[in-house]
């Protein structure tokens, strides 16, 4: 496991991750990542917090290695992109599932175009 998010938050325009990881670096790899996103404000994404937790028992072996736990909390600011150009950049990713997904809400009427 690198990273895994489980819980997200929106309160407005603000976000909050929730999950773990099995370092440091990965969160911080996350939140640069996120920082490169459209989806938000870069200069809004922080950790807000990031903490060693309980090891996982899963590698009980004697030759297992030691894996930690590092649970998180990222907080930052969806961006102001105009869902066409969201639903523009998804394509090109090739992420043609959350496209869908997102298109999906425009012709609802839950989004903007």
């Amino acid at each position: 496991m690198a990273v895994q998010i489980s819980k997200i938050e929106q309160a407005g325009k603000k976000v909050t991750l929730q999950g773990s990881s099995s370092n440091y670096d990965s969160v911080n790899d996350l939140l640069l990542t996120l920082q490169q996103s459209r989806f938000f404000t870069a200069s809004s994404l922080r950790i807000e917090e990031a903490k060693l937790g309980a090891t996982p028992t899963q590698n009980t072996g004697e030759n297992s290695p030691k894996l930690s736990n590092v649970n998180y909390r990222i907080v930052g600011e969806l961006s102001d992109v105009p869902t066409t150009d969201l639903l523009q950049n998804l394509r090109q990713l090739d992420a043609q599932g959350l496209a869908a997904r997102l298109q999906g809400l425009v012709n609802q009427g839950v989004l903007k175009p």
